[in-house]
């Protein structure tokens, strides 16, 4: 255990600070998802002595089928971040705290059916509806204009197709 904090590595190339935070990271974001397939975390921190300062020279996420607030699915996720400061204490209680930004790089990948699935989330539908921007109003007669029934379709070029119900007081309009 000694040998971490004083750098020497293990024969896997990870020391015991690095070991230490990898299992942290892993535990804490397993706790954020409702549901994955995989979740992989690898922290570096060489020396690990710079753990002891709560600095860490990168972090990476890579996950597949996660499920966020049980309604959010991406097919697969990945960030890495540059050298990041911890807050020392917090992992030492089992969280992860940042005492400072950090810039960080995330790709996302969602499926067609993701996103619709992403539009019946109470959290989206509730943000879709009673819009009162200034151009909804002019287009409603002055009334609140909801959204509903929303589908969205990919098309090939980077192009989308998206339906909807739209609903202004006690009327329906047509979809569009």
């Amino acid at each position: 255990m000694l040998g971490g904090f004083i750098g020497s590595s293990d024969n896997q190339g990870t020391d015991w600070g690095e070991t230490l935070l990898n299992t942290v990271a892993s535990n804490t974001l397993r706790h954020l998802f409702t549901h994955s397939e995989a979740v992989e975390v690898a922290v570096r921190c060489q020396p690990s002595s710079k753990l002891l300062q709560g600095s860490i020279d990168s972090f990476k996420m890579s996950g597949r089928g996660l499920v966020i607030r049980r309604d959010f699915r991406t097919e697969e996720m990945s960030f890495e971040t540059d050298a990041v400061s911890l807050d020392f204490g917090s992992v030492l209680k089992g969280t992860i705290a940042l005492r400072q930004p950090t810039q960080a790089i995330a790709q996302i990948k969602l499926l067609e059916s993701d996103i619709n699935q992403a539009f019946t989330a109470a959290l989206v539908r509730k943000r879709l509806e009673n819009l009162t921007e200034p151009t909804l109003l002019a287009l409603s007669d002055g009334q609140p204009l909801s959204f509903t029934d929303i589908c969205l379709e990919l098309l090939p070029h980077n192009r989308v197709k998206i339906f909807a119900q739209a609903h202004f007081g006690d009327r329906r309009c047509l979809s569009a």
